[in-house]
């Protein structure tokens, strides 16, 4: 497999949270890994809130976006993302607003 395809995701629990990690390229058969990462949290006995750390994101495809913007509107927190990815993020055709957190949380 391609080194430049691939999307690594490191899942870290913090104090009732859990923070997805992601790195690379959201796209492909990673969408589906991604999806499977985060509905695995839905079964546990105490619901953790979720934050997806876009910091290490390079590239993101229609089905990834439309992934981010679905968890993003089931609660989960999109966390640091680059300047385009958030301007990409927002620009969804809705007329809700959506937030999506700079580095700093902002």
């Amino acid at each position: 497999m391609d080194q430049a395809n691939v999307l690594r995701i490191t899942p870290t629990e913090k104090a009732n949270a859990l923070e997805l990690m992601l790195e690379g390229r959201l796209e492909g058969p990673w969408v589906e890994v991604l999806r499977k990462s985060w509905t695995d949290t839905w079964g546990r006995k105490e619901p953790l809130h979720v934050l997806v750390n876009l910091g290490s994101v390079s590239f993101v495809d229609a089905k990834g976006r439309a992934l981010l913007l679905n968890m993003q509107d089931e609660g989960v927190g999109l966390v640091k993302p680059s300047a385009f990815l958030r301007e990409m993020l927002k620009l969804n055709g809705s007329t809700r607003k959506r937030q999506v957190l700079n580095e700093k949380g902002e």
